[in-house]
């Protein structure tokens, strides 16, 4: 996945685990090389892969609908960056980011904070929004939301840092951009996406 002497992260508070364009065609991840961490974007039909400029300490990037721009967290903001060349662009602030996900509308849900709600903002840029209250005295953050396709509903993970891997202490919800819908569709430990009708998600090691 990426070239010599340079080191993929993938996970971790400060990681960019691999993420596939809607198109299929892409996948973009965050390496280091030398000590400079970056995103890099690789075409999935050969091993090539390029370094994306202006994205030093990148960190969890996430896919525009039309998979044309790459989304990410650094220098305590939320970005957004055209594949094809240019310079990043920063969106709205986000501290410490813990992921984020772009919906078909054009509006992007992302947790700014370790132990943040989730908020959301335009992609072309603006003042984030609240789309749910951190309320609930069982969770202390709210994190990695999947939009589904009709950009108006999305998945998300809900946990206690006090009992990270604990599944009975932790959920994935299904919500809504309104904030008329807001349910725990199960026990989990781990995040969950979306992919061709199906729920994807970790269940102890498999």
């Amino acid at each position: 996945l990426v070239a010599e002497k340079t080191m993929w992260t993938p996970s971790g508070d400060i990681s960019g685990p691999p993420a596939i364009s809607p198109d299929g065609v892409h996948i973009v991840f965050s390496a280091t090389n030398e000590g400079k961490a970056q995103l890099y974007v690789r075409t999935l039909s050969d091993l090539s892969i390029r370094p994306l400029l202006g994205t030093d300490d990148g960190r969890f990037p996430f896919w525009s609908p039309d998979s044309r721009s790459v989304a990410f967290f650094a220098d305590g903001k939320l970005k957004r960056l055209d594949i094809s060349g240019g310079i990043p662009v920063a969106i709205c602030d986000a501290s410490n980011g813990r992921g984020g996900s772009w919906g078909s509308t054009g509006m992007i849900v992302f947790a700014p904070s370790f132990n943040s709600t989730l908020l959301q903002v335009p992609a072309g840029g603006g003042t984030p929004t609240e789309v749910l209250k951190l309320d609930s005295p069982k969770y202390s953050t709210y994190r990695w939301p999947w939009f589904l396709p009709d950009g108006k509903h999305f998945l998300y993970f809900a946990a206690n840092h006090l009992t990270p891997n604990n599944p009975n202490t932790g959920g994935i919800f299904f919500a809504s951009l309104e904030g008329k819908e807001n349910r725990l569709l199960f026990p989990s430990a781990s995040n969950a996406i979306y992919a061709s009708g199906y729920l994807l998600f970790l269940v102890g090691n498999a």
